[in-house]
């Protein structure tokens, strides 16, 4: 395996928090960086740049609770709620 290096600036503060809970599960900043490009190469994650308005958009439809088809009672209704509260 032939390997390269890739250097890049970013917050100091980030850097720093990021480092920190790798480490404490065991993990490097390396380990991790190849971990998210085998992982988008391989299609298991993807990366997208999404307005705030699309954003909310998205995150509002997946707040929508989808009922059951059949709620016959009042009972199984509470308990439908309380499922999903």
């Amino acid at each position: 395996m032939t390997t390269t290096q890739i250097a890049f600036t970013t917050d100091k503060q980030l850097k720093s928090a990021v480092s920190k809970r790798l480490k404490s599960e065991g993990a490097t900043l390396k380990s991790f960086f190849n971990s998210c490009m085998r992982s988008y190469l391989d299609e298991e994650i993807s990366f997208w740049i999404v307005s705030k308005k699309k954003r909310q958009e998205r995150e509002e439809q997946e707040d929508i609770i989808t009922m059951p088809n059949t709620i016959t009672t009042a009972k199984e209704f509470s308990d439908f709620i309380n499922s999903v509260a």
